[in-house]
């Protein structure tokens, strides 16, 4: 069987006698699909690798050398993601070098079979860094292989470049896995074919920004293909037919692990006079396979926006309820389900009203049938349109709009399918314990919303989505949902002291926490000295449950409230500043008795200033210099004892 010139059989005439596969695949055709994809991509994989151990060595060199003389030069797309950003830039530029004639694969780095990895000729790696600086989910086996005992030589034929995702607002973390994994291969005798590129979220233009950069380096890499021109031939065959001559799954469009369960409360915490509107959501899990754990977020699939869909139907000239069918032209790569309405792809699944990056605009401006559209985008795209694209940026417009404006640049709609993203979730932490609420998750969220400088009001995808959907007795709403597991954990000891500081909806996971300890005291357990540190702006408009929280303080299990309402008083006071009088509390909870300090809020500069006041206090109670109290920091972060959750 090693050294079989081909692999023999058929793998779905082989499942299609399994009762429990022919089960799955009417239940759920799609996850059948993957898993079967899934099985075959390993069991080819395996192998491959059997048929090279029983290869002589003149032999596997031979196969090597006949292998890249028929394919041309070959890249390996490696990717590891927490929200899907680093998987989007990976597919993306995947689908690129394919188009520009060089053999790619793109993999996952959990799904990659380490062991091959001396074979690769290049390799790019585009990693995003998630919670303290940490490695995410996707590519922790991975990343944990590639750190055994291998010889320092071991990577000696491979090429690699490596693209991180982070955000420079966790400025001891921003992109620290890039960091380590161009450390790593370098480490291993691979050649740095690139200097690492860095995506940064607040840049002006996003993480799209440092892609941008990166990316033409990237190409030049491969300079005997030729370059890419016009829009680059599509990932899938689409096909669209009218309602009933193809078969859609019933119920919302629902990916891998994704479940509907029922929005059974909503209310509003702030004023309906404020300018900030602040809901608490209760989420039915009665008959839900999800379940979760004090500390956790739930993950929100949001549905674009009803009137806007009905416009964008209209410009492709579609029925809401015509069924579009769907044939990836790479079956080892599915990224839509096989059958799909129009109004679902255009309602779930494509995020038409994103921002479009300077990609998109390339992309329409390859397609502009008029030379007056063509030439506006070709400006756009130029040094001399940097102001005008800049507006645009500013305004918000998304990808709809950019079609609607420039309307003979229509990419056909396997094109649009692949030049826009997927709507990505919305992750928000949970504020509620699942030992007191478990069949329900609460949580608590503020709508985002602005006023664009040419004065239109826009809101935010998911809160949006939220915010419009009513609760009523028999008429719960749907949502699809997923679960993310923790990024702050809790001590398993209850009398650890707790040190907390929540800005605004930052105070949902803690919440949870304060629940727990609730819990157990009321049980009669023994449990530790717990601080809040709450900060907003108005007491009397932001005090996110004010009668919940005061009771938790009366019955002893909040030991310390500190609040911070910035704009109760002319000088504005914020968590830090309640940090810069507690220092003796502070280092007695946190140095001398081993506790834990988290803090969850927006990014921009509180992680910084919060983290400043922190280390004030090392230096103030502890004797510590300003360098041996940033390094405690960091060594307290690396133990998880200093905890940072933040968004942008």
């Amino acid at each position: 069987a090693w050294t079989a010139k081909k692999l023999r059989g058929d793998l779905f005439e082989f499942l299609s006698h399994e009762n429990r596969f022919n089960t799955l695949s009417r239940m759920d055709p799609v996850v059948a699909k993957k898993l079967q994809d899934s099985l075959q991509a390993q069991v080819t994989a395996r192998h491959h690798q059997l048929q090279r151990l029983a290869m002589t060595e003149t032999e596997l060199k031979k196969a090597l050398g006949a292998a890249e003389q028929e394919t041309g030069p070959s890249m390996l797309v490696l990717y590891g993601t927490e929200t899907g950003h680093a998987e989007e830039v990976a597919k993306r530029l995947t689908q690129t070098a394919n188009w520009r004639g060089i053999n790619t694969r793109c993999v996952n780095m959990n799904d990659y079979p380490v062991e091959d990895l001396p074979q690769e000729v290049m390799v790019a790696v585009v990693i995003s860094t998630c919670g303290q600086g940490e490695i995410p989910t996707t590519a922790k086996s991975f990343w944990a292989d590639i750190n055994k005992d291998h010889d320092e030589n071991w990577l000696k034929q491979t090429k690699f470049a490596v693209f991180g995702l982070g955000d420079s607002n966790y400025c001891n973390q921003f992109c620290a896995a890039a960091i380590e994994f161009d450390r790593r291969f370098e480490e291993l005798g691979a050649t740095r074919a690139l200097e690492r590129g860095i995506g940064d979220d607040q840049a002006e233009d996003g993480f799209e920004e440092g892609l941008d950069l990166w990316e033409p380096d990237l190409w030049n890499l491969f300079p005997d293909v030729v370059p890419a021109q016009s829009v680059p031939p599509p990932a899938n065959s689409v096909s669209v037919v009218p309602k009933g001559q193809a078969k859609v799954a019933p119920g919302p469009y629902l990916r891998h692990g994704v479940h509907p369960i029922k929005l059974q409360h909503k209310a509003r915490l702030t004023p309906v006079d404020y300018d900030r509107e602040t809901m608490h959501l209760e989420f039915d899990l009665v008959g839900s396979p999800l379940s979760y754990n004090v500390g956790d977020a739930l993950a929100i699939y949001p549905h674009n926006d009803k009137e806007k869909v009905k416009a964008m139907l209209a410009l492709y000239e579609l029925q809401p309820e015509s069924v579009v069918v769907i044939e990836p032209v790479d079956k080892k790569n599915r990224r839509f389900a096989s059958t799909v309405t129009a109004e679902q792809l255009f309602t779930e699944v494509l995020d038409l009203f994103g921002k479009p990056s300077r990609r998109f605009y390339s992309l329409l401006a390859n397609t502009a049938q008029d030379p007056g559209e063509a030439a506006v985008l070709s400006k756009l795209l130029s040094p001399e349109g940097k102001e005008e694209y800049r507006a645009r940026v500013a305004e918000t417009l998304t990808f709809a709009d950019a079609l609607q404006d420039f309307p003979s640049a229509k990419l056909p709609l396997a094109s649009l399918m692949d030049a826009v993203p997927l709507i990505k979730p919305r992750y928000y932490s949970i504020a509620s314990s699942s030992n007191m609420h478990p069949t329900a998750i609460h949580l608590c969220v503020v709508v985002v919303d602005w006023t664009t400088p040419q004065g239109n009001y826009r809101r935010g995808l998911t809160t949006s989505y939220l915010s419009h959907l009513t609760t009523q007795p028999g008429a719960m709403p749907l949502v699809s949902c997923s679960i993310k597991p923790a990024v702050m954990h809790r001590p398993t000891d209850p009398t650890v002291p707790l040190l907390m500081g929540g800005l605004g909806t930052g105070l949902a996971p803690f919440r949870g926490f304060l629940q727990d300890r609730k819990i157990q005291k009321d049980r009669g357990d023994a449990i530790g000295p717990t601080v809040l540190y709450f900060g907003a702006r108005f007491r009397s408009k932001e005090f996110l449950y004010q009668d919940e929280m005061l009771q938790l303080e009366k019955e002893g299990v909040i030991t310390h409230l500190k609040l911070a309402f910035s704009r109760d008083q002319k000088q504005k006071i914020y968590i830090q500043t309640k940090i810069e009088e507690d220092p003796e509390l502070v280092y007695d909870l946190v140095i001398k008795q081993g506790g834990y300090f988290y803090l969850c809020g927006p990014s921009r500069s509180v992680p910084l200033d919060v983290r400043k006041a922190f280390e004030g206090v090392l230096v103030k109670c502890g004797g510590m210099t300003q360098e041996q109290a940033s390094a405690k920091v960091d060594d307290l972060t690396a133990a998880g004892r200093y905890c940072v959750e933040a968004w942008s």
